[in-house]
């Protein structure tokens, strides 16, 4: 599918986080948002799954250990990455609409 016509289905809400740390959390067990379409590098997340925190939470933690593999720690920092700008753009937004 031709990626203008892809970004074009998704919701404003979702997301694509790095696959290799939302895969190593999910395989984890731990609370893991629910996964609305994959790419070989990216998984599409919402940004209202009530366990986006817990993906968080987790990648925040794993950005600065030094007992893992590389790989995952850098999927993991930009895991933090991608889901801070996508929030300080919902903080804009908020903002905006409100007249602040």
């Amino acid at each position: 599918m031709h990626a203008a016509i892809a970004r074009a289905r998704r919701p404003s809400d979702h997301i694509a986080v790095p696959k290799t740390f939302y895969d190593d959390h999910a395989d984890r067990a731990l609370p893991t948002p629910v996964a609305y379409g994959t790419t070989r590098n990216r998984v599409w997340i919402s940004l209202q799954d009530e366990a986006l925190e817990e993906l968080l939470a987790d990648a925040m933690f794993y950005a600065h250990e030094v007992d893992e593999p590389m790989h995952v720690i850098t999927s993991a920092r930009r895991t933090v990455d991608v889901i801070h700008k996508a929030l300080d753009a919902c903080a804009r937004t908020i903002r905006a609409s409100v007249g602040e």
